[in-house]
């Protein structure tokens, strides 16, 4: 990767910031939108004894928040507690915490200098990158929360692995992995750009008259 003048990079930072924190709030909600059916599928893996009851975009005060509505399928063991079938719970996080990835990875890969064609190249990679990372996080923290509630019930105190990874999501690891998927996406395309730039080096001359 080649390095950057401070000055250039933070004005181009600048620039990222101001037209990726207003498109994110402008089509931020149609992404999740979006992605609600794959969510959805990821937490019926994540979770096969329960079943997903509702699982949208909701008001909550001020706030616009994703809502996962969930219920035991069959009797619940939960250490010397027995839930019958059919208990409803919900969890909700607010409709910007999963989308924090993808600002910073946005920011991040056009706001690192390169050549205009190359940095507008990182964006359709950035759309592989970032679909998983979206699928990572909301269903599990979602699942992680109405887990906890059956989990503090239970056993006060206990952490299980979705809860250790919703707290690194939510303690720094969010902007963490959209940074990794941006400074990802510059490499691949510079590694992409070097080849092709080889490859037209080594091609054979053409035949002339």
């Amino acid at each position: 990767m080649q390095q950057a003048e401070p000055a250039i990079l933070a004005w181009r930072t600048l620039l990222a910031i101001a037209i990726v924190l207003p498109a994110t709030v402008l089509f931020g909600e149609s992404v999740i939108q979006t992605c609600l059916p794959a969510m959805r599928a990821v937490i019926t893996w994540l979770a096969p004894d329960f079943v997903v009851e509702n699982l949208s975009i909701a008001g909550l005060n001020a706030d616009r928040v994703l809502r996962l509505d969930i219920a035991n399928r069959h009797h619940l063991h939960l250490g010397k507690h027995l839930i019958a079938p059919g208990r409803s719970i919900n969890a909700t996080i607010n409709i910007l915490a999963p989308l924090v990835p993808v600002v910073t990875a946005l920011v991040t890969a056009l706001a690192w200098p390169d050549r205009w064609p190359r940095v507008l190249l990182r964006l359709p990679v950035l759309a592989l990158l970032l679909p998983p990372v979206l699928l990572a996080d909301a269903p599990l923290v979602l699942v992680a929360l109405t887990w906890d509630f059956w989990q503090y019930a239970a056993n006060p105190g206990d952490t299980s692995a979705w809860t250790l990874w919703m707290q690194f999501l939510t303690r720094g690891g969010r902007p963490a992995l959209g940074i990794a998927c941006g400074l990802l996406a510059i490499l691949l395309t510079q590694h992409y750009a070097s080849r092709m730039s080889r490859s037209a080096h080594t091609q054979p001359p053409g035949m002339t008259n």
